[in-house]
């Protein structure tokens, strides 16, 4: 036998409507059921499931080349539940990668924090 449940005020026991029965132990029971469940909820809070998803955000480096000209790159980015977006992450974002000065050609590698020009 399926179990009895309420649904917009009415008793339902599977798809079938059940008729309101005063002194119907089980339907006393589930309303006393549903009443301390609300009472718990004022009492200390519902749970609430939070979603993190499609994270999107944007890289970015600048330094001064040895010519004089700026260096700038920008990169859009997608991370996940666990990503921190801090500089750090920017940092880590670019590591080992390779930008060129498009005035000189000069190559830098950036290591961490510092750009290193690449002897040929």
């Amino acid at each position: 036998m399926k179990p009895l449940r309420l649904v917009d005020g009415k008793f339902y026991r599977g798809n079938e409507e059940v008729p309101i029965c005063i002194g119907d132990r089980e339907q006393i029971d589930l309303l006393k059921n549903i009443e301390r469940a609300a009472e718990d909820a004022d009492r200390y809070g519902v749970d609430v499931d939070f979603e993190v998803s499609d994270i999107r955000y944007e890289v970015g480096l600048s330094f001064q080349c040895s010519c004089g000209k700026l260096i700038s790159e920008r990169n859009d980015c997608n991370g996940d539940y666990g990503c921190v977006i801090e500089d750090e992450a920017a940092e880590d974002y670019y590591q080992e990668e390779k930008v060129r000065c498009q005035n000189c050609k000069t190559m830098y590698k950036i290591d961490g924090n510092k750009a290193i020009i690449i002897k040929s």
